[in-house]
């Protein structure tokens, strides 16, 4: 890459927090910014206890990319992990710092690109920091519940279909899933509850533009799978399916 790339981690983050916050809003559909796990286990705490975990990439000086990460222990040798995905990782991430418990493998929780510089390989970077990073703490393991970006392209695809569907070149049709392949990244499972929102109807009808006159299922946009609504309780569920992506580090 022709322009210099510069990593900013630590209690430097801090005066990126504006570019942050409105490149989130900016990369996700509003409903999985309210997700649960979040809202009950204060996503800010990253930026505090966990600030040594993130960083910001900046291209000429630019903000570039942002990537979150979370350490935490997983017994060695686990061969799946729980269906809970991102939400599991981010409250037990946190447990476990409160406890004292040592880490031994590094959870990549988000990588995020400026529109303006996407499709500069600036996501191949981040993934090779989180490495790098997994590295000098002498973790063995990067584990990723990965989000597949385009699904949302494909609404009526079942979701175990979409990520197995390959282009006639053979590449994975999800370019961020076929990213992490490239890269070495091994499949170890679906998390099919990575990230739970609930809300009543009106919320939704707010956050999506619809109107859900009756109980049942609702594609909405950038939703990774259906909504289940259930008029009578005033209430619509969304439980996002992840891929759980394992990296040896």
């Amino acid at each position: 890459m022709e322009k210099e790339i510069k990593i900013v981690t630590g209690q430097d983050i801090t005066p990126w927090r504006k570019e942050i916050n409105n490149l989130s809003r900016a990369s996700y559909p509003v409903f999985i910014l309210q997700d649960n796990a979040n809202i009950d286990h204060d996503w800010n705490r990253i930026y505090t206890d966990f600030i040594d975990f993130q960083m910001v990439f900046l291209r000429d000086d630019k903000f570039a990319t942002v990537a979150n990460s979370i350490p935490l222990f997983v017994p060695e040798g686990v061969m799946s992990l729980p269906d809970e995905g991102w939400d599991w990782a981010l409250v037990t991430g946190y447990r476990q710092f409160d406890e004292k418990i040592e880490p031994n493998v590094l959870i990549g929780l988000s990588v995020m690109v400026n529109p303006e510089m996407r499709g500069l390989g600036l996501s191949k970077i981040c993934l090779s920091e989180f490495k790098k990073m997994a590295r000098k703490l002498n973790f063995k393991k990067l584990y990723i519940p990965v989000r597949p970006t385009k699904k949302p392209d494909y609404p009526d695809m079942p979701f175990e279909e979409y990520i197995n569907k390959r282009n006639p070149d053979g590449r994975y049709l999800d370019p961020w899933l076929n990213l992490h392949y490239s890269l070495g990244g091994k499949f170890i499972g679906i998390c099919h509850k990575s990230m739970r929102t609930q809300a009543d109807l009106a919320t939704w009808s707010k956050w999506t533009g619809m109107d859900f006159s009756k109980s049942g299922q609702y594609d909405v946009p950038g939703a990774l799978e259906k909504i289940t609504v259930d008029k009578e309780s005033d209430r619509a569920v969304y439980l996002e399916p992840n891929v759980w992506i394992e990296h040896t580090v």
